[in-house]
């Protein structure tokens, strides 16, 4: 992702912002799937569970429908350990 790392866009769930209902012209967790999506990957994942619920939530409004998987890193792992 571009953003990434000391450049990171942060929805802000983990500082409660998944709560709060703030008036914005787009939610911050569309404007960061929107960056994934550009990327066109298979999977987007994440360790972090709010921000697995804020892409649910940006998956979900979408007009059209997208082929990225969501999964939590620990599920990534979980199926790798399972295939060896």
């Amino acid at each position: 992702m571009p953003r990434s790392r000391e450049d990171s866009f942060c929805c802000g769930g983990g500082g409660a912002n998944f709560w709060y209902k703030i008036e914005q012209k787009r939610k911050a967790s569309a404007i960061r799937f929107d960056e994934a999506q550009r990327l066109n990957p298979d999977i987007l994942a994440t360790a972090c569970p709010f921000c697995t619920s804020m892409f649910e939530d940006a998956l979900a409004s979408k007009e059209t429908p997208s082929s990225i998987a969501l999964r939590d890193i620990a599920e990534l792992v979980a199926d790798l350990v399972e295939s060896s």
